[in-house]
């Protein structure tokens, strides 16, 4: 029996937008946290774009950041280790942010690195060199669940790593696809 899915992320610019925009796609079920104010990095405001979405009281982004994690069942970090990119070494706070809750909550996750753009041999933490999506820790949660099984997507804005929402998005497209034919979602 498919498991209903449900993909949730903070909305913002690269990674969050390419996995609403992939689960749109695939019909799947959107939804998620913004930070009040609602806008992008670029001053779109997402809800015009994402009415599913909603603003959280603050608009400090910690706090869409903790609620998604707090609302989903797993978490996909979509992070790419780099050697160098040409301002320097990738950082990313917000996906550091999550990965930090992520690991407080003791939250089932899986990071999501391509190793077209990104380099697998550098490892920050425990972080396993590829794709990590066939997890045990997805096959574990209640099947017999009648609730969509929700899936928070994170990672880095597009000005933080250009390119990153196409690849992000061609990545999960692959992911989620083969976890549908499988039957595992």
């Amino acid at each position: 029996k498919m498991k209903k899915i449900k993909i949730i992320s903070g909305g913002q610019t690269g990674v969050d937008q390419a996995a609403l925009d992939v689960a749109l796609e695939l019909g799947l079920e959107i939804g998620g946290w913004v930070a009040k104010g609602a806008l992008d990095e670029n001053g779109e405001n997402i809800l015009d774009k994402y009415p599913q979405l909603k603003e959280t009281p603050s608009d400090d982004p910690k706090q869409r950041t903790e609620w998604n994690v707090r609302d989903s069942d797993w978490s996909i970090i979509c992070y790419p280790w780099l050697h160098e990119v040409s301002k320097g070494t990738l950082e990313s706070k917000g996906t550091d942010y999550t990965i930090e809750v992520v690991n407080s909550k003791n939250q089932s996750h899986s990071y999501v690195l391509n190793r077209d753009l990104y380099d697998p041999t550098y490892q920050k933490g425990e972080v396993p060199p590829q794709a990590v999506v066939e997890s045990t820790d997805l096959l574990e949660l209640d099947n017999n669940s009648i609730k969509p099984l929700v899936i928070n997507v994170a990672g880095p804005r597009e000005s933080e790593l250009p390119g990153v929402y196409e690849k992000t998005k061609e990545l999960l497209k692959e992911i989620l696809e083969d976890l549908m034919r499988e039957g595992r979602l």
